[in-house]
């Protein structure tokens, strides 16, 4: 099986075109194809919870996903990007748009992540696919 990693370096080619008001990732290199990692070390900001939005989801969606009205980007109506809904203890800490070519994070529904789930990272036609490992499920 492939070394564990940190979610941390897949993310910093999605969140590098991101908002500088926004939490920001840290970052290294992109992991190996196959790596199992975790959010733990993804962003400076105190986060219990990550939600990620995908494409063509709705505000009303998000609101129900996240428990609190949704106020961010609208993707109900674009294929292009994703966004990433920090929040500690249901407290919004922040969120961060992530263009799809960069890593697709909604191949699969991540659930609600803490910052210690496992991810596993395929790189698919030069795009990073993060999934949950089959032994951790989605959970949300």
């Amino acid at each position: 099986m492939a070394e564990t990693t940190s979610l941390a370096a897949v993310l910093i080619v999605a969140l590098a075109a991101c908002s500088a008001s926004g939490p920001r990732g840290r970052w290294a290199d992109l992991p190996p194809d196959g790596s199992i990692g975790t959010l733990a070390r993804v962003y400076d900001e105190a986060w219990t919870r990550a939600v990620v939005a995908c494409p063509y989801d709705t505000p009303a969606q998000l609101t129900t996903r996240t428990g609190r009205d949704w106020a961010g980007p609208d993707l109900s109506a674009r294929d292009d990007a994703q966004v990433v809904v920090l929040l500690d203890h249901g407290r919004l800490v922040g969120t961060e748009t992530v263009p799809c070519e960069r890593v697709d994070l909604c191949r699969q529904d991540l659930g609600d992540l803490a910052p210690d789930a496992l991810v596993e990272v395929r790189v698919e036609d030069g795009t990073p696919v993060v999934s949950r490992p089959a032994s951790q499920p989605a959970s949300g």
